[in-house]
Parts: C-alpha cells; sequence; structure tokens
C-alpha cells in the first residue's frame, strides 16, 4: 500500500509556482486548485487516474486522497485554500459534490483572461498577495462553479465508497467502527473496509483521525489569528 499523509498548512491561503507536482498521496482539508500553463502529469484523485496537460485545471474538494505523477516538467500554479476564504460558497463545498474535477480553458475564455492576468499581477505585488489571491479565487469560483455540474449531496446515488467517505466526514467527532458502517450502510465490515482501502490508500481508523486533527489544528489557527 502506497503511503498517505494528511498535509496541514499552517496558512489558510497557499500560492505557488511550480515545475514539478508533488508525487506523494495526500489530503487536506483545504481545497487545492491546480493549472497546468505547460507539462504534463498523470493525477491520482478518488480512486480515478486522468491526464493533465496545457490549459487543464484540476479541483480537489476537502478531503480527497490525491497524488500527481510527472510525465513532462513544465509550469504549474497550485493554490490551496479553505472554504471560509470565499463566504458565498463555504455551503456549496459541505453540500455539493463535482460531477466534474478536471476543467479545460477552452471553455471559459473569461476563467483563462482572469488566471494568466493573476499570475503575472501576482509575480509582481507579492506584498499585497493575499487580498489579490482572495479576490481572483471569487472571481475564478464565479466561472468555474458552472462547469462542475455539481449536485446535491443528498440527491445523488452515491456509489459505495462516497457513501463510506461521506459518512465518516459529516460524523467523525462520534464514534465510528466497522460495526457502526456496517449497520448504517448496509455493507459488510470486509466490503467495506476493501471499498475504502483500494480508493483512499489508507484504513477507515486513519482516516477519521486524521479528520479530528485537522479539526483541532483549524481550530487552533483560528484562536491564534
Amino acid at each position: 500500500m502506497n503511503t498517505v499523509y494528511h498535509e496541514q498548512q499552517n496558512v489558510k491561503l497557499y500560492c505557488n509556482s511550480a515545475k514539478k507536482l508533488e508525487d506523494v498521496s495526500h489530503f487536506h482539508s483545504e481545497l487545492e486548485m491546480v493549472v497546468c500553463f505547460s507539462g504534463k502529469v498523470n493525477c491520482f484523485l478518488n480512486g480515478r487516474n486522468f491526464n493533465l496537460g496545457e490549459g487543464d485545471i484540476v479541483l480537489v474538494f476537502p478531503n480527497q486522497v490525491h497524488n500527481y505523477k510527472m510525465l513532462e516538467d513544465g509550469e504549474f500554479l497550485i493554490i490551496k485554500f479553505y472554504p471560509e476564504m470565499l463566504p458565498n460558497m463555504k455551503g456549496f463545498f459541505k453540500s455539493y459534490l463535482p460531477g466534474r474535477t478536471k476543467l479545460n480553458f477552452s471553455e471559459s475564455d473569461d476563467f483563462k483572461e482572469l488566471t494568466y492576468h493573476f499570475r503575472k499581477r501576482y509575480d509582481a505585488e507579492q506584498d499585497n498577495s493575499a487580498s489579490l489571491l482572495i479576490g481572483y479565487l471569487n472571481m475564478a469560483m464565479f466561472y468555474i462553479k458552472p462547469l462542475l455540474e455539481a449536485k446535491p449531496i443528498a440527491n445523488i446515488s452515491l456509489d459505495n465508497f462516497e457513501k463510506i467517505r461521506n459518512y465518516c466526514i459529516h460524523n467523525y467527532r462520534s464514534k465510528i467502527t466497522l460495526d457502526i458502517l456496517s449497520k448504517e450502510l448496509h455493507l459488510s465490515g470486509q466490503r467495506i473496509s476493501h471499498i475504502f482501502n483500494q480508493n483512499m490508500r489508507l484504513t477507515i481508523p486513519q482516516y477519521v483521525n486524521f479528520l479530528r486533527v485537522s479539526e483541532a489544528c483549524q481550530l487552533l489557527a483560528d484562536t491564534s489569528d
């Protein structure tokens, strides 16, 4: 089994340009947006593999295991941020699941122009980077949201993996065992373990513990602001 680590950012906003992306399976409580300006990379996200090339964008929702395997060095923009940074979208990220996570500049000229403009200004205005980044994210999500084909979780017939993951996300403050999951989801404990390990590359107790630690770290960060 590949190692998965829980990434904990000590800032609520993160933005960086890179020639390579990290080849380690991980997840975090922030959203992550990766823009590929050039190069090629294979992305693993929630049990699926797909390639990103020039003009492609991937949006990773909170607590989704993902990694990147470089196929060709290039130029990438990586942005991580808490949903709280976008007050008008906070409920969206908790209550909806995207039908798509891979997008392309060809689907929105406005988003493409905005992103290239942001990249140029961000490199030149480091002193004002936080407010510039928040402004960009609000505008970017305005263009991206319709492309995600997102649907309310309550209206989606979830596959077994998503049912397990969503139960953990919404109940991690309570006791979670295979027996409890089995009764709630009407699946055998062995089946639940197999499905979860296959998609997340870690055990359910590890995932639940990571969710609890993540919340504790976020609360500590909020009280220190």
